[in-house]
């Protein structure tokens, strides 16, 4: 079976199988977190892989998880195929930068021209191609959004934060995306 005939209550349920729904997230579970980050995504109008790619974007950890002590799998290259079996290659390569990611290094050069993308795991250092940003972009927004609709007390707690990045993916993320950041934090 390839990952094109895997619909996605089977991507949701291998998902699930993988353990996610045993770890707390910020707001709740993470596999609600999951879930309904995928859903702003296909809201958006997102393309399936980008949208795959949402439902799987915490696989690997992320630096912010980790930086919390939130319990999560710990990154290893040996699950790449596992996870390319179940969302398809261009979702498991977004899943892998978005989880790679040195978000202290990168976050701060968005808006720039040719910003460096640094990973975490290895610190290799590259240019992302206009695509590939725009979709780990709004990957983030997606699921930095989902959080802050969880909860107004995060939502508020962090308001500057996300007002001082999210105003630079204008123009890169989708219309869809950046109106209901607009609509979140101009209410």
């Amino acid at each position: 079976m390839t990952y094109s005939s895997i619909n996605v209550k089977d991507k949701f349920l291998a998902l699930k199988a993988l353990g996610v729904g045993e770890f707390e997230h910020l707001n709740g579970n993470l596999e609600t977190h999951l879930y309904e980050t995928y859903q702003l995504l296909v809201n958006w109008g997102n393309p399936d892989f980008v949208c795959d790619a949402g439902l799987y974007h915490a696989v690997y950890g992320t630096q912010a998880m980790k930086d919390l002590g939130i319990p999560c799998k710990e990154f290893s290259p040996s699950d790449r195929p596992n996870i390319r079996k179940i969302i398809g290659n261009n979702a498991e390569n977004l899943v892998y930068l978005y989880g790679a990611c040195d978000r202290d290094y990168f976050y701060p050069q968005i808006g720039s021209p040719n910003p460096i993308y640094r990973d975490r795991f290895d610190q290799s250092e590259k240019r992302l191609p206009g695509s590939t940003m725009q979709n780990i972009l709004e990957i983030t927004m997606a699921n930095e959004l989902q959080l802050c609709i969880s909860s107004s007390s995060f939502r508020n707690d962090n308001r500057d934060w996300f007002i001082a990045l999210f105003d630079r993916f204008e123009g890169i993320v989708s219309n869809n995306a950046f109106r209901l950041y607009r609509d979140l934090f101009t209410a």
